[in-house]
Formats: structure tokens, C-alpha cells, sequence
């Protein structure tokens, strides 16, 4: 029998099966995103839940009280995202998991804004990296004074842009 044959099959595999994570990926983040966009559907339009006899097995509410007039901005949020990324070992995050944190978090449902204001916290002021190939966005390892960000952690090697090596 020709090992060939099995070597390019065992590759055509592998392909798949990282095709298919990356389909899981999003699709487990979609499915959180409709639960968030439920509850609050519900909550806006004063739909109870549940009944009387039902056990609550919704997401806990936002862990922090934010204050309307307090809220913290969306570059701060999409940095705090990342912080928790990365202090879980996470390469980085997509843009559609630091929406679905900031939902989490804070209950604010964010959409495209949060594409526009990453790329332009990483393009334009340089306040983030991003794994171009894995689409991840993830803060820097050297703060802009030089300092470094996560003194006691360790992160995996990063990743250049060259738009600002100029």
C-alpha cells in the first residue's frame, strides 16, 4: 500500500478538523451573543423568563454597577478585554469575543464599533498588536514608555506591525 496515500489524506484531515474548530469557535461565540441579545430583549420588554417552578440558568448580570455618566470608554473596555485575555493565557481575541466580554461585563451590546475602534487602536495609535493571520488583537508587551506591561506573566512572542516601523 502506498504511505502516500494515507500521508495526503491525514493532511486533508487536519485540515478539516481545524476548519471545523474555527466554525466551533464562532459558533459558541454567536451562541452567547444571542443569549445576551435575549436577555435583553426580554428585560426591555418586561417578558418574564421563567416560571414559577423553573430553576434561573441565564448568565449571571453584569458583574460591575457602571454608572451611565461613569462609564468607562470603549478603548478602555476593549483594553480591559484583552488584560483578561491575556491573564488567561490567550493569545489575543477577535473582535467578536472582546464584544461579547464587553456585553458580559458591562451589558453593553456594542456591534461594528468595536471593529472600527480596535483597528484603529492598532493601525492608527499603536496602542495594540495583532496576529494579522490569526485576526487576534492583544496589548503590547512593552507599555509606551518602554516598561514592561505584564512584569510578572509571560506571553507568547509579538507580532510586529510594520506600518509603524517607520
Amino acid at each position: 500500500m502506498d504511505t502516500n496515500l494515507v500521508k495526503i489524506r491525514r493532511t486533508e484531515v487536519e485540515r478539516e478538523v481545524e476548519r471545523l474548530k474555527g466554525l466551533l469557535a464562532e459558533l459558541t461565540a454567536e451562541l452567547n451573543e444571542l443569549e445576551i441579545t435575549e436577555r435583553t430583549l426580554e428585560r426591555l420588554s418586561g417578558v418574564e423568563r421563567r416560571s414559577s417552578g423553573e430553576v434561573d440558568q441565564s448568565p449571571p448580570p453584569p458583574s460591575k454597577e457602571i454608572n451611565p455618566k461613569k462609564s468607562p470608554t470603549v478603548r478602555s473596555m476593549i483594553k480591559e478585554a484583552l488584560m483578561d485575555a491575556h491573564q488567561r493565557g490567550l493569545p489575543g481575541l477577535p473582535p467578536k469575543d472582546i464584544r461579547a466580554y464587553i456585553a458580559k461585563v458591562y451589558g453593553r451590546v456594542l456591534g461594528q464599533q468595536i471593529n472600527t475602534t480596535t483597528s484603529r487602536m492598532w493601525r492608527d495609535i499603536g496602542e495594540l498588536e495583532k496576529d494579522e493571520q490569526a485576526g487576534l488583537f492583544r496589548l503590547p508587551k512593552k507599555d509606551r514608555t518602554g516598561g514592561d506591561m505584564f512584569a510578572d506573566t509571560v506571553t507568547s512572542p509579538s507580532t510586529k506591525n510594520p506600518k509603524h516601523d517607520r
